[in-house]
């Protein structure tokens, strides 16, 4: 059976029904319109790769193409990881280009990857060989996010949503993901709340990750002001500032007292030896400092001592 999106019955509105047909800055601008699969995460401050913030910035005020060649080779690889799956599950796949907003809740768009017959999904992922771990046990919390987000904008009827993954180029992964009504609820309560925060223009409470420092330091970037006037607020936190630097100070400075007693009591030795088990190393390292210069360096390394959480 040819599947096609009106034999996919689907409880969702039809934002775009071909998005290969726009041009990519359209594409983007649709995306601002409310929360896409891959942001729900980011929404709910459980994303690896943005913030609450990053996103807000995003979505209120827009923020550059950040395509690259590693998105586009992301791209490319989705031809052959959706054929390798269907080859081995023997499941029929469909690509309708679609972007779907929830008639339940507006503000929740789905451009799913695939579809699987016509009540399931399929989400796939070209995963860096250093982000293997994060597979061990099925897909990460985000990508289980997102695919739940499709799965409640694209209707009731959508019970399944399998995750196929090519991981380091050469180790084919598939997983597949049942409907959770009570994550999805809490996921789209999370939601409703940052998107009150885009339509009110409110930005969310800022945190200390680099993610979000790079994207303030972006939006803010360009000097438009040369003074401004600042609140007790704002001499407040140079005060805690001046705390945290002064204890990353100390706290720094005892880290190197603890070390080097420890050097004293190595005696010049590579290896810490305590009850027959090996504690901790201080060898040396050759680092490369120059294209045509190098230096060596003793580096410590303490492994996990079992037992020891």
């Amino acid at each position: 059976m040819t599947v096609t999106l009106e034999s996919l019955a689907l409880t969702a509105d039809i934002l775009c029904p071909d998005t290969d047909a726009l041009p990519r800055v359209e594409w983007l601008e649709m995306r601002r319109q409310g929360l896409g699969g891959s942001d729900v995460a980011a929404a709910m401050g459980l994303s690896p790769y943005a913030t609450p913030v990053s996103l807000w910035l995003d979505k209120v005020e827009g923020r550059e193409d950040t395509d690259n060649e590693r998105f586009e080779w992301g791209r490319r690889q989705e031809v052959p990881i959706s054929l390798a799956f269907a080859e081995k599950t023997g499941l029929e796949v469909t690509r309708l280009p679609v972007m779907l907003r929830s008639k339940v809740s507006p503000f929740m768009l789905g451009n799913p990857d695939r579809f699987v017959g016509d009540d399931a999904m399929l989400e796939i992922k070209n995963v860096g060989v250093n982000q293997a771990h994060q597979w061990a046990d099925g897909p990460p919390l985000h990508t289980r996010l997102q695919g739940q987000a499709y799965l409640f904008v694209a209707g009731p009827q959508f019970e399944v949503v399998h995750f196929a993954a090519l991981i380091g180029g050469n180790q084919f992964v598939t997983f597949e993901v049942i409907r959770d009504d009570e994550l999805i609820a809490s996921m789209v309560a999370a939601c409703e709340k940052f998107w009150t925060l885009v339509t009110l223009k409110r930005m969310p409470d800022v945190d200390g990750s680099e993610i979000t420092k790079d994207a303030l330091k972006a939006h803010y970037g360009k000097a438009e002001l040369e003074e401004i006037e600042v609140s007790n607020e704002f001499v407040t936190l140079l005060e805690q500032r001046a705390l945290a630097k002064a204890v990353v100070k100390m706290d720094t400075e005892k880290l190197t007292e603890i070390e080097n007693e420890m050097i004293v009591l190595m005696k010049g030795a590579e290896i810490a030896m305590h009850d027959g088990e090996i504690v901790a190393t201080w060898k040396k390292s050759t680092v490369l400092a120059h294209p045509v210069a190098t230096f060596t360096k003793r580096t410590w390394n303490v492994p996990k001592q079992k037992g020891k959480k």
